[in-house]
This record gives structure tokens, C-alpha cells and sequence, in this order.
């Protein structure tokens, strides 16, 4: 905890200390608060990697790390208090792969060049005017654009000025941190490399050799008081905040869920984006670093077998006492230590395997987490974040009005499943089935009539006729009247080329629905079935009527 805390501050270029403060007072009110007994909040990777582009982002004001806190918590507050932590599903589950692990190879490229210990280069192959162009959001874009490109060139031009004593702290660190947790997971891999190296660079004197430590770093207590802004600053951050607390939500409650289905567990979702609140909003009071969630100390308190947050009411004890009794100590350490254990912790964020398994499974899957990745390592954090959502939105819109309907065939088992084929087949004595898997609304009101009228014009063109049509409704829970208006031409065009129609599979929400648009009359009370059988059995007995 306290390592990767302070590691995260440096990485969000504040003060070490802030991280540690998250650690305190914010930590033991999320453990208070979450109703889930795995999920651990903290600073993590996303997150600090989001508020130095968040800070230069919001239209240059000198903002305060409290009033973007206080904001993540009125989000959260609000979220709670109308119940809108389903907005958080936006994000779909291949663009969250791509976005983290975007944003896992940013970090880890970042920390390696702490661990270098390198002036910047001010030669820029990726001219950031050439993003200023696309994407003219801010006037100081090129601050926050230092993209994956710049980052290779910089890294592999600024080698030969790497500081070798830098370098091997930085590496060693990752080195022991993957040793530790190899053959010993049961010890805090992170502290003890912290510990070795922080021993090492004070018995060898390797400050003089160009290696950096935290220097000063203020002992006790963090006051807890509200910070003082306008509203003018509080406005101008809101939005950053917004992006920070999708990406805390997305993560957030996609591991809530995971552990609850993994232990049988039910965990309020409301309640855990509370708690959220409840700990952005001490961080808030405290000057802390923003809470998030954190996986990889999930994971890692499971591992330990913890069932319940003492853990996190524990953590916040020590690091406290560790802040007021020992902070001589935290001065000491170097920061290519802590680049080190930050950039073996977000390792764990570049998800190969998920990426494979997206290519196996469902190519437009795989590519949509592509496009989120490059456009984290390219355009920047925060403008992948608005990208992700938006490819969400368009790709929610595309599946919700092209679903998968069409004609009901009778297999040799004697159910009904979708003929997948272009050619529609016709049951026996012309009767036609169709279904119709999702609601019918305005985005797919048009696809709904084209899909029956092109099935009719496909049998009759094979030298067969449909004189009846029995409509699945099973699925359409909902008709709005864009929906009610296709409904009605598709009953026209049956009443144009005489063929009778049937509804089943429908519930009550659906009668009434047609009987507020005017349609159950035209349809007509008695042409509703439980099944399709007994819809086909009352229109061939009809035909027979006849």
C-alpha cells in the first residue's frame, strides 16, 4: 500500500505524501461504507494517470487536487441518489480491455523513464500539432499529447544519457518484486524491494550518483478542512471529474461483480458507488489523491484469503502510524523504486490474453479494443475516454436496431429456431412465421417492416404463397409510436396481399400497448396465442373454416 500509493502521487507529478494520505482517512471510509467484501479502493493506475492530463486539461486554472476530489464525490453522490450506476455498462467489455491496457503500456513507458533518470527531449518526431489539428479541444493541447510515439523515439534516442545507478535501482525493483511474488506471494513484494533498494542507495551513498529520492516528506496527520475554490474552478474540473469516475465505475463494479458471482455474494451496486463518494469526499477534506478502484489489490487481498474490508481498516491504521512516526525514513527512498514497483504493478493491466481471446472469439470485438488502445497511446487519456464511449453508444445503437430476427423454421425435434439462410421457408399450408428479437423502437421500427415484407417477396418469388403470418412477439417488451406506425404498415401490407396474421408468444404489457396505439382492434382480440403451435393450428382450422 504505501509504495504503489506514493508511487502513484509521483505519477501523477504530486507530492508523495498525497498518495499516502489516500491511504488513510479515504480508506477506512470506503471500508466502512462498501457493502462488497472484496473489492479494495485506493489510488491505481488509471486514475493518476488521468488527473495530470485532468489538470492541465481544464482550461489552465491552477486547480487543487481537493476540488477535483470534491467532484468525483458529488458525481458519485449523485449517481447513488438516482440510482444511474447501470451508465457505467456504456463502457463495453472490449473497449475497457483495450482502454487499461492502453493505458498499462502508457504507464509503463512513463516509469521507464523515471527509472532512466533522463532530461526530456524537446525533439519531437510526432509533431503535436499535427493532434492540435484534429482534435482543437484546448488551447494547450500539446501539454497533455505526449503520445507513444514521442515516448519510443525519446526512450531509445535518450538511452546513452541514461544514469546506469537509476537504471539498475529501477530494474532491480521489478526484478525482486516478480521474485517475491514467484516463490513467495505470502510477502509484500513491493515493500521489500522498496526496503533492499532504499538500504542499498543509503549504504552506497548513490545520491551523489545521480540517484533521486523523495526527499522531504511531511510527518503526521493529514487536517481535515474544506478546501477553498470558486465555482468557476469547481465547474471547469466537473467534467474531468466525469471522466475519472466512468473509468472508477467501469472497473469498479465489473470487479464487484466478478467476486460476488465468484463467492455467491450479493453486493449493492448503489452502495459501493456511496462509498466511492463517501472516500473521494474525505479525500476531498484531506488533500488526498483521488480514490479509485484497484484491482490489482483485489486480487491480491483474495489471494491472501481476506473475506471483508479489515484489511482495508488495518492498512489505514499503519500507514498512519507510519506517516507520523517514520516519515525520515520515507525520505529516503528512491523514486526509480517506486517507478520500479509502479511499473511491474500496471504490467498486470496490458491484458494479452484478453486481446487473443477477443481475436478468437468475435473479430469486431477485437477491433474495437484495438482502436481504444492506440487512441489512449496516440490522442491521449482523456479523448480516449470520450472515444470509447461514443464507439459504445454507436455500437449499443447498431446491435439494438439490426437484431437477430427472421422466419421460425421447425426443426426434426419438433422446435422452433431462426432460419438463418436467405431463403424463407413456409410451414406447412402457407403459413409464415416471424420473430422479431428486441423492442420495437424508433432505431429499428424500419427494419422490423422491411424484414416481413422481404420474407413474404422471397417465398412468393419461389413459387409458394403466404396466406398467414404469425408474429413472435416474445421479445418486443416495448413499442413506441415510431414502432406502433411500422406495426401498422405491416398490417396494411398484409391486408393488401390478404394474408392473416396472428400474434404469439405475447404477454399483457403488449396487449395493452397496441390498445393504446389503436392496433389491437385491427388485429383483433381473438388472433392471440400462447404458442406458435396453437397460433398455426387456429389458422389452418380457420383456413378450413373457410
Amino acid at each position: 500500500m504505501i509504495p504503489l500509493n506514493m508511487g502513484y502521487a509521483e505519477m501523477a507529478g504530486l507530492p508523495a505524501v498525497v498518495g499516502l494520505y489516500a491511504a488513510m482517512l479515504p480508506l477506512l471510509v470506503f471500508s466502512i461504507f462498501a457493502d462488497s467484501r472484496s473489492l479494495i479502493a485506493s489510488p491505481d493506475a488509471p486514475v493518476a494517470a488521468l488527473i495530470p492530463t485532468v489538470l492541465l486539461y481544464s482550461l489552465g486554472v491552477d486547480s487543487s487536487l481537493a476540488v477535483l476530489s470534491l467532484d468525483c464525490a458529488l458525481i458519485f453522490f449523485l449517481l447513488w441518489y438516482f440510482r444511474l450506476g447501470f451508465l457505467a455498462n456504456f463502457l463495453s467489455y472490449p473497449l475497457l480491455v483495450g482502454f487499461i491496457s492502453g493505458l498499462g503500456i502508457d504507464i509503463f513507458l512513463r516509469q521507464l523513464w523515471r527509472i532512466m533518470s533522463v532530461p526530456p527531449n524537446s525533439n519531437r518526431v510526432f509533431d503535436n500539432y499535427f493532434l492540435h489539428t484534429i482534435f482543437p479541444i484546448r488551447e494547450h493541447w500539446d501539454k497533455t499529447a505526449d503520445n507513444f510515439i514521442n515516448l519510443i523515439f525519446d526512450l531509445i534516442s535518450q538511452a546513452p544519457d541514461l544514469n546506469k545507478y537509476s537504471m539498475s535501482i529501477g530494474i532491480g525493483t521489478m526484478i525482486l518484486v516478480f521474485l517475491i511474488k514467484r516463490f513467495t506471494p505470502w510477502l509484500p513484494g513491493s515493500l521489500v524491494a522498496i526496503l533492499l533498494m532504499t538500504a542499498l542507495v543509503d549504504f552506497f551513498q548513490l545520491k551523489e550518483h545521480g540517484v533521486h529520492v523523495m526527499g522531504y516528506v511531511e510527518a503526521g496527520l493529514p487536517s481535515i478542512q474544506l478546501p477553498i475554490f470558486n465555482l468557476h474552478e469547481f465547474v471547469t474540473l466537473f467534467p474531468s471529474a466525469l471522466v475519472i469516475c466512468a473509468v472508477t465505475l467501469a472497473g469498479g463494479l465489473l470487479l464487484t461483480k466478478r467476486y460476488s458471482q465468484m463467492y455467491g455474494d450479493h453486493a449493492d451496486v448503489n452502495q459501493e458507488i456511496f462509498a466511492f463518494g463517501a472516500a473521494n469526499l474525505a479525500a476531498g477534506l484531506t488533500g488526498a489523491l483521488v480514490m479509485g478502484s484497484s484491482a490489482s489489490r483485489t486480487a491480491a487481498m483474495d489471494s491472501a484469503g481476506a473475506r471483508s474490508q479489515i484489511p482495508g481498516l488495518v492498512a489505514s491504521i499503519v500507514v498512519a502510524i507510519s506517516l507520523v512516526f517514520f516519515s525520515d525514513y520515507l525520505a529516503l527512498l528512491p523514486s526509480a523504486a517506486l517507478a520500479g514497483v509502479v511499473a511491474s504493478a500496471v504490467l498486470k493491466l496490458i491484458e494479452v490474453e484478453k486481446i487473443k481471446l477477443l481475436y478468437q472469439q468475435r473479430k469486431s470485438d477485437f477491433w474495437l479494443a484495438m482502436i481504444c488502445l492506440f487512441s489512449v497511446l496516440l490522442i491521449g487519456i482523456f479523448n480516449a475516454v470520450v472515444i470509447a464511449f461514443i464507439f459504445s453508444l454507436v455500437l449499443l445503437v447498431f446491435q439494438a436496431s439490426n437484431p437477430l430476427s427472421g422466419v421460425l423454421t421447425k426443426d426434426s425435434s419438433g422446435h422452433f429456431s431462426l432460419n438463418i439462410k436467405e431463403d424463407a421457408i413456409v410451414s406447412q399450408n402457407d403459413v409464415l412465421i416471424y420473430q422479431f428479437n428486441s423492442a420495437l423502437l424508433f432505431f429499428n421500427a424500419t427494419v422490423f417492416s422491411d424484414g416481413i415484407q422481404n420474407a413474404i417477396e422471397r417465398v412468393n418469388s419461389n413459387e409458394h404463397k403466404v396466406s398467414n403470418l404469425v408474429l413472435d412477439v416474445a421479445a418486443m417488451t416495448d413499442i413506441d409510436a415510431t414502432g406502433a406506425a411500422s406495426l401498422l404498415d405491416t398490417i396494411n401490407f398484409l391486408e393488401k396481399k390478404n394474408i392473416s396474421i396472428a400474434i404469439s408468444n405475447s404477454n399483457i404489457q403488449f396487449k395493452t400497448l397496441l390498445e393504446n396505439y389503436g392496433l389491437l382492434e385491427r388485429i383483433g382480440n381473438d388472433n392471440f396465442y400462447a404458442t406458435n403451435e396453437l397460433a398455426i393450428k387456429a389458422l389452418l382450422a380457420s383456413n378450413c373454416g373457410d
